[in-house]
Parts: C-alpha cells; sequence; structure tokens
C-alpha cells in the first residue's frame, strides 16, 4: 500500500496507481485532513470537510486560476458574463463540431483499419469546439494543444521526473491570444471573442488580462474535458454503456459519467484563513492560513455513504449529486458546455463505438492528481456483434 502522506507530490505514482488511483486513495475517504511531507499541503476527502471549504464564505479561500468569482477578483464582471454566455449553448452549437471529428476518425478507422481514440477523438472534441468559439485558425490547433498540455501537467504536484515547462507554455499562450485578441478587434470577432472584449471595455480590463481569460478558457476548456471524454471512452469500451432511448435522460447519463470518470481527482486551494475540519470523532483538526489543500472531490463523489450502492456503477434510475465541477461560488464556468460535448459525442459517435474494441493495452498519464488514459488503441471490426466477445 502506497503511503499517500509521503508519496503524494514527492515520488511518482507508478504505473499501477496510474491506471487506477481509486483504490488507494479510497483509503483517505473517512479520515481526517492529512498533511503532506511536500510541505504545508493538505488532502481533505470527506465529503462534509470538501464542502464546508467549498462553500465557505467569499474570501476564505482562493484557486490557482482566474475564474473564480470569490476574492474580490478583477475578472469577477467577466466571469459572470461569460457564465451566462456558456449556460445559453445549445446542441446545435457543438454537434457540428463534434460531428466533424467522428467523421474524421470513422474515414481513418475505414482507412487504416486502426486509431489512437485519445489523440484522434477524446483531444480533438473539445479542440474543435473550443476553436469554433475563439476563432482559432486550424493551422494552429497543433501548436495551442502542445501547449495546453504543458499546462495541465503543472497542475499536479511536482514530482521527481516530471515536466517543468508550464511557465513558458503560459507565456507563448497568453502572447498567442493578445494577438487574437488585436485581430478580432478589427473584424470577424466570433461571439464569444465579442463578448470577452465588450466587456473587458465596460470593465477596464487590459489586454493581458483578456489574453489571460482566453488562455484558461482554452486549458480548462479542452484538457480537463479531452481527459473526461478519454475515460468515458474506456468505460464505453469495456461496459458497453447503452445510449438512454429518450433524450431527456442523456443529461442524466452524462452527469453519472462525468462523476464516475472526471479526470481531476483533486481540487486545489489555498486558504486564506484558518479552517477547523474534523479529526474523524468528536474533535477538529486546524488546517493554517495559507496552507493549500487539495480537494479529493473524486473519492467524496464514489463515497458509499453518500451515493448508496452505485458508487462505481452508471444507473440511470437517478441523479446522484456530485463534486467534479465544484460548488457554489467555485462551480467550473465549462460545465455546460462539457456537458452538451460529451452528450454530442455519445450521440453522433454511437454507430461507430459499436464497431470498436482494443487493440493494445490502454496507456494511462502517470500523475498523483490526474487520471486519464495518454493512448487507447483500437481497431474497427467487421462484424459489431464481435465486440461483445473482445
Amino acid at each position: 500500500m502506497i503511503d499517500i502522506a509521503s508519496a503524494f507530490g514527492v515520488l511518482p505514482p507508478g504505473a499501477e496507481y496510474a491506471a487506477d488511483p481509486h483504490p488507494v486513495l479510497s483509503a483517505l475517504r473517512n479520515t481526517p485532513p492529512i498533511r503532506t511531507t511536500g510541505g504545508d499541503v493538505w488532502l481533505v476527502a470527506r465529503h462534509a470537510d470538501i464542502l464546508s471549504v467549498l462553500l465557505a464564505e467569499p474570501g476564505s479561500t482562493a484557486s490557482f486560476n482566474a475564474f473564480d468569482t470569490a476574492g474580490g477578483d478583477r475578472h469577477r464582471g467577466l466571469v459572470r458574463r461569460l457564465r451566462s454566455w456558456v449556460s445559453r449553448l445549445s446542441d446545435a452549437d457543438v454537434m457540428p463540431a463534434v460531428q466533424g471529428v467522428v467523421d474524421d476518425l470513422t474515414a481513418r478507422l475505414v482507412r487504416e483499419g486502426t486509431a489512437d481514440l485519445v489523440r484522434d477523438f477524446a483531444d480533438r472534441v473539445p479542440m474543435a469546439v473550443m476553436r469554433d468559439l475563439l476563432g482559432i485558425p486550424p493551422a494552429d490547433v497543433p501548436v495551442l494543444e502542445t501547449m495546453a498540455g504543458r499546462i495541465l501537467s503543472g497542475y499536479d504536484p511536482g514530482w521527481t521526473g516530471q515536466s517543468a515547462s508550464v511557465g513558458p507554455a503560459k507565456t507563448m499562450l497568453d502572447a498567442y491570444f493578445r494577438q487574437r485578441l488585436a485581430a478580432a478587434r478589427k473584424g470577424g470577432a466570433t461571439p464569444l471573442l465579442a463578448t470577452i472584449l465588450e466587456t473587458g471595455t465596460a470593465d477596464g480590463l487590459d489586454d493581458a488580462a483578456l489574453a489571460d481569460i482566453c488562455s484558461k478558457l482554452l486549458v480548462t476548456g479542452t484538457t480537463t474535458t479531452a481527459g473526461c471524454i478519454a475515460n468515458i471512452l474506456v468505460r464505453r469500451l469495456r461496459d458497453g454503456i447503452a445510449l438512454p432511448s429518450d433524450p431527456e435522460n442523456h443529461m442524466v447519463l452524462v452527469d453519472e459519467l462525468v462523476r464516475l470518470d472526471t479526470p481531476v481527482l483533486g481540487v486545489r486551494r489555498r486558504l486564506l484563513r484558518p479552517f477547523h475540519l474534523s479529526d474523524g470523532a468528536d474533535g477538529t483538526i486546524l488546517l493554517p492560513k495559507d496552507a493549500v489543500v487539495y480537494l479529493m472531490t473524486s473519492i467524496a463523489d464514489r463515497d458509499p455513504a453518500i451515493v448508496g450502492d452505485v458508487g462505481t456503477s452508471c444507473p440511470l434510475g437517478s441523479r446522484v449529486p456530485h463534486l467534479a465541477f465544484g460548488r457554489g461560488a467555485f462551480h467550473c464556468l465549462g460545465a455546460p458546455l462539457a456537458r452538451l460535448e460529451i452528450a454530442a459525442l455519445l450521440v453522433a459517435g454511437a454507430p461507430l463505438m459499436d464497431r470498436l474494441c482494443t487493440a493494445g493495452p490502454i496507456r494511462w498519464r502517470e500523475a498523483w492528481l490526474l487520471h486519464e488514459p495518454s493512448a487507447l488503441p483500437v481497431q474497427i471490426i467487421a462484424n459489431p456483434s464481435e465486440s461483445a466477445s473482445r
């Protein structure tokens, strides 16, 4: 058994943990907050403790990105506008991009017989959607994907052998979007860029702040959604998830898949005041001001005491509330868009998925806070009924 307190952020996770971290992390579920040996960093996994931090009064905690509405963030007005804008998106806004990726993947499989569902599908779906929303030229996508991936790698705690290229990638991405914003001002801005520019002018935000917002929209709108899609594809191939016939239940299925297959195992927060959290008995533990906490939401979302006997299954009988998108002021800005993309790929990709089986071992990203495949090789089969026996 891995000693989480000493290994988290110090040692590399290893292949076994990367493939399935939940058995190891489940040991944290009913324990008090644990301080790691890597500094003033705490692991919090009890559902009630996580909620007490997420729902604390404004100014009690801070995140590590510009999308939070707490703490007097100068992006607050723009974030409110973006939340409203994203919430009005519909299936028609994402399906063309998703269908295009499905068609490309189908053509590749027919032509070559094999494909990598991470590289050729999971990574491409959210990038295709964000490309259209942010007006990104297709030729720029490969470089942006590389930079976004490097930035995501910095989300994990530091451990020996981990890449340290986050800073340069973020600098390059911000510079890229300053150029895109300058071009958008001259005409041809997408509705999303127009909203960002108009609000930025009204709130007195400079181009550096607006480029920062665009960078974070791209990274959070592509990398984490792509990881979730990749995890869902693994489940789809392994368990043969059936799409409900009633479209009204599509989002119920999506929420269950997000609960089970979120690639982000823990949410980082910095405490701006001391917090008293339960010690698991009758007392409390004091977490000091400025401590960094990892709220292990993925473990809380599988807690049988919270979700009953559906902890690791994906039923459609009832919607199980989850913390994968956060809660309160820290609720994910892009949650409606992620739900739409996942529902769209389940619909558009259903006929193709029934004709696929794995064509080799699944490789997993090595990380403590992220869980997603880095490669998912598949092959097309002539008779769909054969997939059930593969």
